[in-house]
């Protein structure tokens, strides 16, 4: 394989959203075929349509989506944490 083709065939590459390169090179998490942009966009109409009025409405995940920076709530308070993580520190320094 000569190094033009070997470029092209990696520019169709990148091109390409539904290949892990074409993927990773767009800041994706993994790859999404042209197909599984419209079904989301179908499910999210769909949904949107059929709701109760008021009701808001999350959309189907996609890849391109910034990932969650938290997961879940707290059930302990932000002051009993950082009390906690205090002793513990404290009890590693000691050691």
């Amino acid at each position: 394989m000569a190094w033009s083709e070997a470029c092209a065939l990696a520019r169709v590459l990148v091109a390409d959203q539904s290949s892990w390169l074409g993927a990773r090179v767009a800041g994706m998490d993994r790859p999404w075929p042209a197909e599984a942009w419209i079904l989301a966009n179908l499910y999210d109409l769909t949904a949107a349509a059929n709701a109760k009025k008021g009701r808001a409405l999350r959309p189907h995940p996609r890849p391109s989506d910034p990932k969650p920076t938290r997961i879940g709530r707290a059930t302990v308070s932000q002051r009993r944490i950082r009390a906690e993580l205090d002793k513990r520190s404290a009890r590693a320094q000691v050691k």
